[in-house]
């Protein structure tokens, strides 16, 4: 009896916390709170967010990430693309206004977002870009067919993405 009492409560205190952080066991679609937890369990990132604006009718999904003082992006179009894919993953209501990434280098840092997307091939190129954020509206992909549908897996940081200078 006690173990079918301890094994029961244990059960009772996953699902909560489960229901509370919005966390689910697969790694796949997952929530705002899912994705920004993700987002901030990456080494050489601080101040990170995974947010859905409402706008009017319309809603979007708002990443941003502040990298620490004395880290890199050592594959920029890898963070880029890793940034989209996961606003793209959270499944709390779909962004059809569009998906706002911010990144903000350290203080010797030079990540530019909108740069990296574009290079990655996702976006076209801008004349002068904001290096700290870009705003995509659906019909600025160049390929939602590479993204694929919504809501989209929570993709996974490749290995050296980020690393310490």
């Amino acid at each position: 009896m006690r173990s079918a009492g301890r094994i029961a409560a244990a059960v009772a205190g996953a699902a909560l916390l489960i229901a509370l952080t919005g966390c689910t066991p697969s790694g796949s679609n997952g929530t705002a709170v899912a994705a920004g937890d993700a987002l901030a369990g990456i080494a050489g990132l601080r101040s990170t967010s995974v947010d859905v604006e409402t706008f009017g009718d319309g809603h979007d999904i708002a990443v941003t990430a502040f990298i620490e003082d004395g880290y890199t992006v050592q594959k920029p179009e890898q963070f880029a693309e890793y940034l989209l894919k996961l606003a793209w993953s959270v499944d709390d209501t779909k962004p059809d206004q569009g998906l706002i990434l911010t990144v903000v280098p350290g203080a010797d840092g030079d990540f530019n977002i909108a740069d990296a997307l574009a290079d990655g091939g996702w976006v076209e190129p801008a004349k002068d870009p904001d290096p700290l954020v870009i705003f995509i509206a659906p019909d600025q992909l160049n390929s939602m067919d590479k993204l694929g549908t919504w809501p989209g897996p929570s993709p996974k940081l490749p290995a050296g993405t980020l690393a310490k200078r």
